[in-house]
């Protein structure tokens, strides 16, 4: 995601897509923030808080790797946990 092929980085082509669909979608929509790189791990618990969905994709930076299956991985076990849990 450092790659500077898209200007100015990957990462910050991503942020800004990623922000465009937040802003895009209804209030009552919820929506969660899985980060992956060599590993993948929740960022952001799915609400339909805006500024915390935003201020969670601000807050990505690259790491290590880019393993995009961990974090489609990681994705529905939040999901379940969430539902169980009530978290």
């Amino acid at each position: 995601m450092a790659a500077n092929d898209m200007l100015p980085t990957r990462m910050a082509a991503a942020k800004v897509a990623a922000r465009d669909f937040v802003q895009h979608q209804p209030p009552s929509v919820q929506i969660g923030i899985v980060a992956f790189s060599d590993s993948g791990f929740s960022v952001q618990p799915p609400t339909n808080d805006q500024d915390a969905i935003l201020a969670a994709i601000n807050r990505l930076t690259p790491q290590r790797g880019t393993s995009l299956a961990n974090g489609i991985l990681v994705s529905p076990e939040y999901d379940r946990h969430e539902r169980a849990t009530g978290d």
